[in-house]
């Protein structure tokens, strides 16, 4: 009897000790720097791995953004996120380091869904997936009211129809769903781009599509347009960016916010709750992701 006792004594607090070291776990992934799964592809050399590892994703004007994004998400509770033109899938792959959650990047380019799906198995991520598409619903992974954030970082603008994009994105939202979005101030004025947006546009846009503008923000100033352009001129050579990035990142830790004169707009908008909704998170939390087998 005491050694039956002793025997389920010894398993709860072994179950208690591996539940801690899992909260623990998934806390710590999150010092990791922003990027560092990039380091999985296979286009780099053993160096460049290390390096990648050590300072994540070598992109001063990515990481930038990065510390925008993920600050607004942080205020945001939630369970599903489809990340819209995940190109390169760093927002996917930091974002899916949360076991609780579900990601999902949707992108056009098929090589680039085709490496981030490469890279995927290599860490080991069961709440990630990667789909290449143009249209949210062409997928036939997504019901609609499913996703509780939608990313949409330098995407918007390549849209081939975007005011169905956004009425899309308002439709695969969970009533007090959010759509962040990232987008340059007034174009690149690149041929590829269909709408070069403002604040008036984007207020326009969302309102149409049946979201709520929350906030609409210039940000990244004088500063943060200097450094960028440093950092364009020493990526040129491979040895010249790997000695002044870790510099130009800490001095971007200065600029980058909201700025009056910014080059970009941060935007927010969420889809307006239905009587008797919630936070979505707290619906979330007993759904699955809404995914389509």
């Amino acid at each position: 009897m005491h050694s039956l006792e002793a025997s389920l004594s010894f398993r709860k607090s072994h179950s208690g000790m591996q539940s801690t070291y899992s909260r623990l776990k998934n806390k710590l992934i999150f010092w990791h720097p922003f990027g560092c799964e990039y380091a999985q592809s296979s286009r780099w050399n053993l160096l460049e791995r290390a390096y990648i590892r050590f300072f994540g994703l070598v992109d001063l004007p990515t990481r930038m953004r990065a510390r925008l994004i993920i600050r607004v998400l942080r205020s945001i509770r939630w369970k599903t996120m489809l990340d819209l033109g995940s190109g390169t899938g760093v927002y996917s792959f930091y974002f899916s380091r949360s076991r609780d959650v579900h990601v999902c990047g949707v992108d056009i380019c098929k090589v680039r869904v085709a490496e981030c799906q490469a890279m995927s198995p290599k860490l080991d991520r069961a709440s990630l997936d990667f789909i290449t598409r143009s249209r949210i619903f062409e997928t036939n992974r997504f019901y609609p009211d499913s996703i509780d954030v939608v990313l949409a970082i330098e995407v918007l603008p390549y849209l081939f129809d975007i005011p169905e994009g956004f009425r899309e994105i308002q439709q695969v939202l969970h009533p007090g769903g959010y759509l962040i979005g990232h987008v340059p101030f007034q174009g690149y004025c690149q041929s590829p781009e269909t709408v070069r947006f403002d604040r008036d546009t984007l207020a326009r846009l969302t309102k149409e599509s049946g979201l709520d503008p929350i906030s609409i923000t210039r940000v990244f100033g004088g500063s943060a347009r200097f450094l960028s352009w440093v950092y364009a001129y020493c990526a040129r050579t491979r040895l010249c960016t790997a000695i002044a990035f870790p510099f130009l990142l800490m001095a971007s830790l200065t600029c980058g916010g909201k700025n009056s004169k910014g080059s970009y707009c941060l935007f927010i908008a969420r889809k307006p709750l239905h009587n008797g909704d919630g936070d979505p998170s707290s619906n979330s939390a007993h759904r699955s992701p809404n995914l389509k087998p």
